[in-house]
């Protein structure tokens, strides 16, 4: 499965990243900016809320196959898609827990670790005031946008990953820029991780700026 593939390969990046290699990502210059709780934005936290909410469909979706069997109504068909479904509910779990282990080394050295991710809770008003998104050494490549409900782009990540300063080479940082400070309603947020092989990767979650 293709969803299997994605999640165990990121296990191995996030573990496989070795500092001693690293080049200090793509742009000229570290981050130099000062970090608070509310002004970056740890990729990996998206990508975690994206993984829990999958695993909530797929455990609707097993109880619904398991049903569909225990009632006698199964095909191959059914038996097949079980078998997947609780594959890849075992992927996400292990890739949750990988980021959760990468991400504690991570802000054992990050003087300031951000808040958690303003999808937890759904409503956050804090999404304007985040001006970094870092992610892990491990990707190449990562782009993130902001979209209204009307699908219309408010905010995007802008320029080449760059080295962030004090996080002991284990994270890189891309600016974040947004196109308006008075947008109030739903957003949905897209992010694209390029692995080294340049394989994307890509996680969407929906909140709200109240």
């Amino acid at each position: 499965m293709k969803t299997k593939l994605v999640a165990y390969g990121i296990v191995f990046l996030l573990f496989s990243a070795c500092i001693d290699d690293y080049n200090g990502g793509d742009g000229d210059e570290p981050y130099k900016g000062p970090l608070t709780e509310t002004n970056y934005l740890y990729s990996e936290d998206l990508r975690t809320s994206f993984l829990e909410e999958e695993i909530v469909e797929l455990d609707e979706e097993i109880a619904e196959l398991k049903d569909i069997i225990a009632n006698g109504q199964a095909d191959e068909t059914t038996e097949e898609r079980l078998e997947e479904a609780e594959a890849e509910k075992e992927a996400n779990t292990l890739e949750i827990d990988a980021i959760a282990s990468y991400r504690e080394q991570v802000f054992k050295i990050t003087p300031v670790p951000p808040r958690p991710p303003c999808p937890k809770p759904r409503s956050c008003s804090d999404w304007l005031e985040i001006i970094q998104v870092t992610p892990p050494v491990a990707f190449k490549g990562f782009r993130m946008t902001v979209y209204t409900a009307n699908q219309e782009i408010i905010g995007e990540t802008s320029g080449e990953l760059q080295a962030l300063e004090g996080s002991g080479g284990l994270l890189n940082s891309i600016e974040l820029k947004w196109d308006t400070q008075g947008y109030k309603g739903e957003i949905f947020v897209k992010t694209i991780a390029e692995d080294q092989d340049g394989f994307p990767i890509e996680s969407f979650i929906t909140s709200s700026i109240d």
